[in-house]
């Protein structure tokens, strides 16, 4: 079981994006994003996500152009990929805090949330 955030955690978050569905709204996106996860127990971890026309891939340190970064604890960032705390919820709380293009994210919402059924099963095997 991979301990969410690792190197092993990476490495099955591509392999699960290989796997989303064609018909994915992420199949049209062009998207960076940088994410900052403080208080982790091995304290800040900082990651990309890119979507890419269809291909998604993430990987441990910094993107080199984010259209925007996501900045949330540990607690947080736990909670949103466990389902049991809504990113709305979040972002209106304080409790994950956007910079840069967000009008980018607000146009990419549906392939973001698409991406979450992708990785369902990884979910479950995480170790948090």
């Amino acid at each position: 079981m991979a301990r969410y955030l690792s190197a092993e955690w990476f490495d099955e978050l591509n392999a699960a994006a290989q796997q989303q569905d064609p018909q994915s709204p992420a199949r049209l996106a062009r998207l960076s994003l940088q994410q900052v996860v403080t208080d982790s127990p091995d304290g800040e971890v900082r990651y990309w996500v890119r979507l890419d026309q269809g291909r998604v891939t993430a990987g441990l340190g910094e993107a080199e152009s984010a259209d925007a970064v996501i900045s949330q604890s540990y607690d947080t960032a736990v909670g949103v990929v466990r389902g049991d705390v809504r990113v709305q919820t979040a972002l209106m709380s304080g409790e994950i805090r956007l910079t840069g293009d967000i009008a980018t994210l607000v146009e990419h919402q549906d392939a973001l949330r698409g991406l979450d059924a992708a990785f369902s099963d990884l979910r479950d095997r995480t170790s948090y």
